[in-house]
């Protein structure tokens, strides 16, 4: 019932913005979106009142963090709960919070794109253990991204929230080697697209566009819009409609794509030299150990943003 009302009234704040609509009213639109931010804002200072390190706030929630108790004692979940039901009693009448999840540490790429990590709890006999690491947003997530490429970053980003980063400078270089020896699947090398023209649409388009250009390339005159295809970068610089069996791939072509996506992700976690060595194939004669790296902190306050939605949520990474 919560869904469905959530959709009923974004729905209808959609309509009060919108020109076309039979109930447009800006200034009622205006008086909304006023009305949401102030109400995060409030949000955003009772946490900091209470020494929460603010990560990410938008129309959803707020990601924050907890200062280290002064009796030494861990944070717990009703210690969490309980912060958040005092945070919520200085909103005003109607406004409810609620403890949307915990986590054991959380980075942050950019707005809505983060990876948090779960405390390590046992799954109960009979269900399914799930994975450590949420990942949220299309850079971690994408349909455009290779198969390969986004275990390797959920596995990556999993060792260097657990701090484990000499693993993921093992784990790239054993990905590496398993390229070049062949023993990488192509199905986990291909991307996957949509051929959504119509054949006479793309045929008097000027802009050659590669999905589909692969698909001709291999012999093919038709297809139905909406029909998905598999490819991948062939040794030769060529690129090939995915058949079972295939094995000609370009390793070196997604040893690239490896390192370069890597370092894009993780720019936000490690200074650019700590970069070059956990995504490098061999040590450097000037190398630092690898127990001295340290992640980065980088806190930056921005202008709060709302659509005009009131903050209906929160979630607390309890780690850095």
């Amino acid at each position: 019932m919560q869904s469905a009302m959530k959709v009923l009234i974004n729905s209808f704040y959609g309509s009060l913005g919108a020109n076309f609509a039979l109930f447009c009213d800006k200034a009622a639109a205006e008086r909304v979106t006023r009305r949401g931010r102030e109400i995060l804002q409030l949000v955003l200072e009772e946490l900091q009142r209470r020494g929460a390190t603010l990560i990410e706030a938008d129309t959803d929630g707020v990601l924050f963090s907890l200062p280290p108790r002064s009796e030494g004692h861990p944070w717990t979940y009703d210690d969490e709960l309980a912060l958040i039901e005092d945070v919520a009693r200085a909103m005003p009448t109607g406004i409810h919070l609620e403890h949307d999840g915990r986590y054991r540490a959380m980075y942050s790429y950019r707005e809505k794109n983060y990876a948090l990590l779960d405390y390590e709890e046992q799954a109960p006999v009979g269900i399914q253990q799930r994975e450590p690491i949420r990942l949220v947003g299309v850079a971690f997530r994408s349909t455009k991204a290779e198969a390969l490429i986004e275990r390797f970053l959920a596995d990556a980003l999993t060792l260097t929230l657990r701090g484990r980063y000499e693993s993921v400078r093992t784990l790239y270089r054993e990905t590496c080697a398993r390229l070049r020896a062949g023993q990488v699947s192509v199905a986990d090398l291909c991307v996957s697209m949509p051929l959504t023209k119509a054949v006479q649409t793309y045929a008097k388009a000027k802009r050659k566009e590669e999905p589909y250009e692969v698909w001709l390339a291999a012999g093919h005159t038709g297809w139905k819009p909406g029909q998905r295809i598999s490819y991948y970068q062939a040794q030769g610089g060529k690129k090939r409609l995915h058949e079972p069996g295939a094995t000609d791939y370009d390793a070196e072509h997604y040893i690239g794509r490896l390192r370069t996506t890597c370092k894009q992700r993780l720019e936000k976690a490690f200074s650019a030299d700590d970069l070059e060595q956990l995504f490098s194939e061999s040590d450097g004669l000037f190398d630092v150990p690898v127990g001295d790296i340290r992640p980065l902190c980088d806190t930056r306050l921005e202008p709060l943003a709302i659509e005009g939605e009131p903050a209906e949520g929160e979630e607390t990474p309890d780690g850095e």
